[in-house]
């Protein structure tokens, strides 16, 4: 399995019964059984294509859309309409489903979810954090622009910096616990 179908799989849990446990919305909403195998790789698809798509197209119509000078009306529209069409194919998706009395709770997604990057992913992913914070705080020294005509980039930066690097230091922590947490064998002797 590759890097979206883990991500993936992240939405789904087994039951008591046995019966697959679909989260459409994570940890904000309950789930859904799921006992019919073709659709689950429905719901697995379209949350695959959700994370692999979607996502990455979202941050960047974000980044296009602050670069240009806000939010419009055209804007708002285009969003309202594409958030509009993606939760009624969710939710024609899950139609039909019984809701699973049980929420997925932050810690489980968290712990599965951190399996998932390699620890050089999360290194990675903290040293590109840290440049942005390096690299916002000194955006007025290197510029010569005193900083109340740049405040809203170098927050910015300065913001998604720190984010990350939460994010990271977190999950690698979330990593390391879950590890350290398995179960080993001890050698018969």
């Amino acid at each position: 399995m590759g890097f979206f179908d883990n991500l993936t799989e992240t939405a789904f849990r087994k039951s008591i019964d046995g019966s697959d446990v679909y989260f459409p919305n994570g940890v904000i909403g309950k789930g859904r059984i799921v006992r019919d195998p073709t659709r689950r790789q429905k719901l697995f698809n379209y949350h695959k294509r959700i994370i692999k798509y979607g996502l990455p197209l979202m941050i960047l119509y974000g980044l296009v859309v602050g670069a240009t000078g806000g939010i419009t009306k055209g804007h708002l529209i285009f969003i309202v309409v594409v958030g509009g069409l993606l939760f009624a194919r969710q939710r024609y998706l899950i139609a039909g489903l019984p809701v699973y009395s049980e929420r997925l709770t932050v810690t489980e997604v968290t712990a599965r979810g951190a399996k998932i990057f390699h620890p050089l992913l999360l290194f990675l992913l903290g040293g590109c954090s840290l440049i942005l914070i390096v690299g916002g705080a000194a955006i007025p020294i290197l510029l010569s622009i005193p900083f109340d005509k740049i405040a809203f980039p170098i927050i910015g930066l300065i913001g998604f910096g720190v984010l990350g690097l939460s994010l990271s230091v977190y999950l690698y922590k979330a990593r390391k616990s879950n590890n350290s947490m398995q179960p080993t064998q001890k050698p018969r002797g």
